[in-house]
């Protein structure tokens, strides 16, 4: 608001915004230490947008670790709720399983991860950038189940493909933009660029 040459900000607060638009909470995992970067773009795009934010970092990225926070989602979602998992970092497979975060058995797999977050209440938005991340959308595509409802899925590569992160090439964007000279993967560059 601008009042005779004086700005003035005025802060909504959270609970209203959640009232007007549902609640909007969102987990970022980082498994990775190389990939601050895509956690770093990500992590901005959803403070923009309103996102109450937890995060787990390379350090206390464990099985354990993130299906507790996704518990915690769970516990503060509503039926208007609006909640957005990302994972970044390795996918891995063994011959016959694909997992994130690890290998099996301590890696999360389709799964677990769907059975634990098709439990939050409202719509939710699943980015999973990681190798081997199109499983976990095959893996729904099957329909094993019905594991999550009011769900969108995007994972950055194939069942077999493997996902890279670089430094890329993105005309138009202004010198002082957040993407310049960070190494990030194209999902998170994707996202970075839908929500500018």
């Amino acid at each position: 608001l601008l009042t005779q040459n004086c700005m003035i900000q005025v802060q909504i607060p959270q609970t209203y915004v959640d009232s007007v638009f549902g609640k909007r909470q969102a987990l970022l995992v980082q498994q990775n230490p190389e990939h601050e970067d895509n956690a770093f773009i990500v992590d901005e795009v959803l403070q923009q947008r309103g996102y109450n934010l937890a995060r787990i970092g390379p350090e206390g990225c464990t099985k354990e670790n993130v299906l507790a926070s996704i518990d915690d989602l769970v516990t503060g979602s509503k039926p208007d709720s609006r909640t957005l998992f990302y994972y970044t970092g390795h996918g891995f497979y063994n011959g016959k399983d694909t997992t994130i975060l690890d290998f099996r058995p301590r890696g999360l797999l389709p799964q677990e991860l769907f059975e634990a977050l098709g439990r939050i209440r409202g719509r939710k938005a699943v980015f999973l950038d990681a190798c081997f991340s199109g499983e976990f959308v095959d893996y729904l595509a099957a329909d094993v189940g019905n594991v999550i409802k009011n769900y969108v899925v995007l994972a950055s590569t194939s069942r077999d493909g493997l996902s890279v992160i670089g430094r890329l090439e993105t005309p138009g964007i202004p010198p002082d933009s957040i993407l310049n000279e960070k190494r990030v993967s194209s999902l998170a560059h994707w996202l970075f660029m839908k929500h500018a």
